[in-house]
């Protein structure tokens, strides 16, 4: 194949990557394990950096369309929150969800690096009716009361009394919520005593090589640099992660280790 055929293809390759960027995703055993589930209240609990945010927004897209490929949910249209503890948290989240959905099913067409969808009532309004709306939590669950929905996707830890503001919006739908999280800044008893009672199910990640090597791959994730998050980068993180807090961030644990 001549150089011009090759770069011909290589651009056909990306713009298909581009255009469907959900249907080209290997999923880690954790991720594939999450998304697969088909429990109404589900969690995701992992360290830092093990693509937590990216099942959920892939979940959220799902929905959104209608395209499941595991199991069944609602036919579009539907409506969808993602919740967030903080608007700087919302707009990276939306970066993520720009960066996974497909172009052509959505009626927006850009995107703010700096203010995501917008400031006010930030939303992505999809080509079938359905819409996803990224809401935070800073000013309690009053703000939160009124609407019915269809699913709910929660990144990192909240308060119990939002999420069972949230619990409700869901119900008349017979809904689903959908939790990624690393159990840090936040208490997280309440929700320890519910994956406890098995009112949600969850997927726990320990930082593995093996819970970063995606399916049919051939070696683990990769930083953006290029660095193989393999056995050595793990014992790297362990060594310059202080003791205390290692287990959570690390290894998604629900509690530090006490010093001394």
């Amino acid at each position: 194949m001549s150089l011009g055929g090759l770069a011909r293809d290589l651009d056909l390759w990306r713009s298909r990557v581009e255009a469907a960027p959900l249907q080209h995703i290997r999923w880690t055993p954790p991720q594939s394990a999450w998304l697969t589930s088909t429990a109404p209240r589900k969690l995701l609990r992992a360290g830092n950096q093990l693509g937590k945010t990216w099942s959920a927004m892939a979940e959220v897209i799902f929905r959104a369309t209608g395209t499941h490929p595991h199991y069944r949910t609602h036919p579009p249209p539907v409506e969808i929150w993602v919740v967030c503890t903080s608007w700087s948290q919302s707009v990276s989240i939306m970066r993520k969800f720009w960066d996974l959905v497909p172009k052509e099913a959505i009626r927006t067409t850009r995107f703010d690096p700096r203010n995501g969808f917008g400031k006010d009532n930030p939303a992505v309004v999809f080509l079938n009716g359905s819409v996803v709306r990224f809401r935070t939590t800073n000013q309690g669950p009053e703000a939160l009361a009124g609407a019915t929905i269809h699913y709910v996707a929660i990144d990192e830890p909240c308060d119990e009394d939002i999420y069972r503001e949230l619990d409700r919006r869901v119900m008349r739908n017979a809904g689903a919520i959908g939790i990624t999280l690393t159990p840090i800044n936040r208490p997280c008893d309440w929700l320890r005593a519910m994956v406890d009672a098995g009112n949600v199910q969850e997927v726990h990640a320990l930082l593995t090589p093996d819970n970063l090597t995606p399916a049919g791959g051939t070696g683990p994730l990769r930083l953006l640099d290029g660095t193989p998050m393999d056995q050595d980068w793990i014992d790297e993180q362990r060594r310059i992660t202080p003791a205390m807090y290692a287990p959570v961030v690390l290894d998604g644990e629900w509690e530090t280790r006490p010093d001394g």
